[in-house]
Parts: structure tokens; sequence; C-alpha cells
């Protein structure tokens, strides 16, 4: 599993249980509840800020590669410290499919053109497009092309076996970003909403 997931491989899995491997002294069980509590949050925490990190500086490389190949080296340098500094955050609410699809993948490819032209980041759009990645319709294809352009388009994908963040739970809400590392989407409850939150961390290039 590569460490730009954001998820650490595990321990090898034991058939152990936590007395044989901790003792079941008192001394012990405060070693486990260390271990439960302390250490492995800590570990796992630390293993996601590294990925993000890695992440991060991997795609202002490839930034940097596409500005020194397009401009001078002054230029290009100038742009590159720029863009490491900021970070552009866009929310959008597209229309619904069926009779408006046509302007719903008008919408999106207006989004492409506004803030995937040009060599810069760092970016992530984000929103309810009322539209799916998957299949062959317009609005998919223009969804899946922002990856031509440098954005990850899976980022707001959440992996729990409950499908999107919308009512009917198809992924029709998107996070896409640019320039940056983004942790694993974890889903936020929807409270009085109907729709899912999605989280995702976001780690800005440290150079």
């Amino acid at each position: 599993m590569s460490i730009l997931s954001g998820t650490a491989p595990g321990p090898p899995t034991s058939s152990l249980s936590a007395d044989e491997i901790f003792g079941n002294t008192t001394a012990g069980k405060g070693l486990l509840r260390t271990h439960e509590w302390s250490a492995f949050p800590a570990v796992k925490a630390a293993m996601a800020a590294f990925a993000g990190t890695v992440e991060a500086d991997a795609e202002q490389l490839d930034l940097a590669v596409a500005l020194y190949r397009s401009m001078d080296s002054e230029n290009a340098e100038k742009l590159l410290k720029a863009n490491g500094q900021g970070l552009d955050l866009v929310s959008a609410h597209l229309s619904n499919g069926g009779d408006h699809s046509a302007e719903q993948a008008a919408q999106i490819a207006r989004l492409r053109q506004l803030f995937g032209s040009g060599p810069l980041g760092n970016i992530v759009i984000g929103g309810d497009f009322n539209a799916s990645s998957s299949g062959n319709g317009a609005s998919a294809q223009q969804i899946r092309a922002f990856a031509e352009q440098g954005f990850n388009v899976d980022a707001g994908r959440i992996d729990d076996g409950l499908g999107g963040t919308s009512a009917s739970h198809i992924p029709i809400d998107h996070v896409l970003p640019r320039g940056v590392g983004t942790s694993a989407a974890e889903r936020w409850d929807r409270g009085e909403s109907d729709h899912d939150g999605q989280n995702v961390e976001v780690t800005l290039p440290a150079w």
C-alpha cells in the first residue's frame, strides 16, 4: 500500500490475545492502555501527517517541473514561491440532471475553464455537482477531465461501504484538490442536512 494513500500498513495479524502480548499483570494492563489510547493513535496520526506532506511535496515538484519548462528560471522561481503560500477554495452547487443535464455539464466545463487552466495550484474545488464521475454521461466525462489538469478526482470518495454522501447514497458530492496533499476522506454525519459532509484534511507544500 502506498504511503501516499494516507494509511500506514498495519502490523501482521496475530493470534495472540492482549493478555498474552502485554501480560495480565497490573503493569501489563497499563501498557495495553498506553498502547491503545496513546501510542497507537499518535503513530497513526504521525503517519497520516507524513503521507500528506509527501503528497504535497510531490505536487509541488510537478508544478516546479512545469514552470521551469515553460519560462525562464527567475519567473519560475517567483511563481513557485508565490504558489506555495496560498490556497484557493471553490464551492459549487450545480444544476440537477435530467432536463438540465446539458446545463449541468456546461457548468462543470466552465469550472474547469475558470480554475483548471494554467500551471498554478494550490486549489480545492468542492461541492454538490448533482452528478457522479462514473458512466459515459457528459457530466461524468467533464468531472473525470479534471484529472487531465492535475486534479485528484477521487479525493472525496469515502470507502466506508455506505456509498456517496447524498440522501440516496449516490456519489454526487465531490472534493477536487490540486497542488496539495490530502487525507483519506471521512464521512461527516449530516445532522439536519440532506447530505453527509466529506472531511478531507489538506496539507500545503513546505517549499
